[in-house]
């Protein structure tokens, strides 16, 4: 369960722009990350969510079943 603010868009062109010009992608590309990652990294997923947590907020322990 979570209680906080969240703005949600869908925007491709926006997520591309997150990925090439704020440094992230140089960031990720990073040769000592790539385990990380199980595979190549070519971008980010143009569904962007931006979570705000204020004093009373929380995000609590959970399971995701698939």
């Amino acid at each position: 369960m979570r209680v906080n603010d969240r703005y949600q868009v869908d925007d491709p062109k926006f997520a591309e722009r997150l990925w090439t010009e704020t440094g992230l992608k140089e960031a990720v590309h990073n040769p000592d990350l790539a385990p990380l990652w199980g595979g190549e990294v070519i971008g980010l997923n143009s569904n962007i969510r931006v979570y705000r947590y204020i004093p009373g907020h929380f995000f609590d322990a959970h399971c995701i079943k698939g």
